[in-house]
């Protein structure tokens, strides 16, 4: 593969956030290229254990701007993983990379659909939206981002899974929806079972920021779209009745407008179960811009991504957490 001449300039890159859910993977991805040369950025009070031999650069809470300019340096790229809690920071880390002199930066961004009806109704789908528009204004001649649209992380949410924090609430309410487990075949289907969702693997999002540094002149200032498949809610039952060799299961219909009803209530009164229903609401619903392949968006093909199999993943899911 021949690299263009600023693909070839890419090689330093600053990693903020290499731990966790997604960071782990991404860490891992980057490593597996040897042309490039990974620096992590970490706070002094994270306890996050990485691999022998990962340079690492720890900084203040709160990522104060001098120190992070510092740290950024001479890097030539940044990519960002920041969470939740962490994304208040992203605008000011954005500005660092800039003053620093980096010349591309990979957002914190990893959502799905930026449609008005998305937006309006899942508040992280707005926080990105928020995130991309500052990236706009943000750019300048020499520096330039991109934001990896890759929606729910499939993977993640498919159940059985270990629960501990935020986004695990949200992976115990999927779990709750869907009873997809071999001693309790039971599921649950929104009334939009053939729609789609959950179509990404978080091992396919991990080497998108590497094939995006790759490839940074076709993805600079815009939004990158990748998915493993586009699924559905009976296809998800259907792949888990292979898997578990479970023919019979208990389907316990609800309705879209009821659960999303629903997950506005608790979000009012400060349970995060509610994000988790409007977060599936909003990619089963025809319409919200969740289908990247309809809409012919996808970015897969630019970037020498395979599309994936849910059956074989639904199989892996199952083999890595029962």
């Amino acid at each position: 593969m021949v690299l263009s001449t600023m693909a070839a300039a890419l090689r330093k890159v600053a990693l903020v956030g290499g731990f966790g859910k997604l960071g782990s993977h991404i860490l891992t991805a980057l490593h597996a290229d040897a042309t490039l040369d990974v620096t992590v950025i970490t706070r002094h009070t994270s306890s996050a254990t990485f691999p022998p031999n990962t340079k690492v650069v720890k900084v203040s809470d709160g990522y104060p701007t001098s120190e992070m300019v510092s740290a950024f340096r001479d890097q030539h790229a940044v990519v960002l993983c920041l969470g939740f809690a962490g994304d208040k920071y992203h605008d000011s880390l954005v500005e660092s990379s800039i003053k620093a002199g980096v010349k591309h930066l990979v957002a914190s961004a990893y959502g799905g659909s930026e449609s008005k009806e998305a937006i309006e109704l899942f508040p992280i789908a707005a926080r990105k939206g928020r995130m991309v528009e500052e990236l706009r204004t943000r750019e300048t001649p020499g520096w330039s981002w991109t934001a990896i649209t890759c929606g729910l992380f499939f993977d993640l949410y498919a159940p059985p899974s270990a629960l501990s924090s935020f986004i695990n609430e949200i992976q115990l309410y999927l779990q709750r929806l869907f009873r997809l487990r071999p001693s309790c075949p039971q599921s649950h289907d929104l009334g939009f079972g053939q729609c789609g969702i959950l179509r990404h693997e978080r091992g396919y999002n991990r080497r998108s920021v590497a094939k995006v540094l790759a490839k940074p002149e076709a993805t600079a200032n815009r939004r990158v779209y990748i998915s493993s498949f586009e699924t559905s809610l009976n296809k998800i039952l259907e792949a888990y009745k292979k898997a578990t060799g479970v023919a019979d299961w208990d389907v316990n219909h609800v309705k879209w407008d009821v659960e999303v009803a629903s997950g506005k209530e608790m979000m009012k009164t400060g349970n995060m179960w509610g994000m988790g229903k409007l977060a599936l609401a909003v990619e089963v619903k025809e319409g919200f811009g969740a289908d990247f392949e309809k809409a012919g968006l996808l970015d897969n093909e630019l970037l020498g991504i395979k599309r994936g199999d849910v059956e074989a993943t639904v199989a892996r899911v199952l083999k890595e957490k029962l």
